[in-house]
């Protein structure tokens, strides 16, 4: 029998803060600005049955359907409390559970005083190839970069993101706006018990994950779409963060210490 809501995992009915001072405008034409609330986060997962879906899944069943008339980001279809603006910034990999990402997310966010709103690429840029994609993706730096955000890099048992393009791009873009501010990035492994129940569970053998990390390695990274990895690498040359030291990858370097340390 489905659970009701009264015995659904939520955000604990904490204070969301008020973003009235963001327009409608801005968050229409600023990908950046896009967060959603941890509570429609939520609603989302157990309205759509979606715990158990992979995020491609997600994306290709409810998120590119939902807006396939307008070509918007699915944030332009919801109501306005359940948008603004981003303190959690989510890396993740659309091969994993889209039920991973929301538990993970909920368990990060019981940390803070108030209910946070998270920064997730499925809901924030268009899912519909184009100009306004493109324009939302170039986005995507300036929303990791905002000094109130959080990195929040969701991993599972197998370490599928340290092993995607975007996700490696996401976590080097953290270190690299984090200046003096430790614990701009925060990594959070485990996984999540299947059967909608929403539950997490932390990963059983951090330290295999932690040698996983070791191995991380920009050049050899996967994506889905190859011209997004021709950019990427693109873009870290330009920021002069692909030099080489002893033959191993400068930025090979930073990411295994990042990831180790978010532990």
């Amino acid at each position: 029998m489905p659970k009701s809501k009264k015995q659904r995992p939520s955000s604990d009915n904490k204070k969301i803060l008020s973003h009235a001072h963001l327009s409608q405008a801005e968050i229409d034409d600023d990908a950046s600005l896009r967060g959603i609330s941890l509570d429609y986060l939520l609603e989302f997962a157990w309205e759509h049955s979606a715990w158990d879906m992979p995020t491609h899944e997600v994306v290709r069943q409810l998120i590119v359907p939902a807006t396939a008339q307008t070509g918007q980001p699915y944030t332009s279809l919801l109501p306005a409390e359940t948008v603004g603006l981003p303190t959690i910034f989510v890396s993740h990999s659309w091969q994993n559970p889209f039920g991973l990402v929301v538990a993970t997310a909920r368990k990060y966010a019981s940390s803070y005083s108030h209910a946070p709103f998270l920064w997730l690429d499925i809901f924030a840029i268009t899912q519909h190839p184009g100009i306004n994609q493109m324009n939302d993706l170039s986005r995507l730096e300036a929303a990791i970069a905002r000094p109130e955000s959080t990195t929040l890099l969701v991993l599972d048992e197998e370490g599928r993101p340290l092993i995607r393009c975007w996700c490696i791009f996401e976590i080097f873009s953290t270190l690299l706006h984090a200046g003096d501010r430790f614990g701009k990035l925060q990594v959070r492994a485990g996984s999540l018990v299947l059967g909608g129940t929403g539950e997490f569970v932390p990963c059983w053998d951090p330290e295999r994950l932690a040698d996983l990390a070791n191995g991380v390695n920009a050049l050899h990274a996967e994506a889905s779409v190859p011209a997004d990895k021709t950019m990427i690498l693109g873009r870290l040359e330009q920021l002069g963060v692909v030099a080489q030291r002893n033959g191993v990858h400068e930025l090979n370097r930073h990411l295994a210490r990042a990831v180790r340390r978010g532990w």
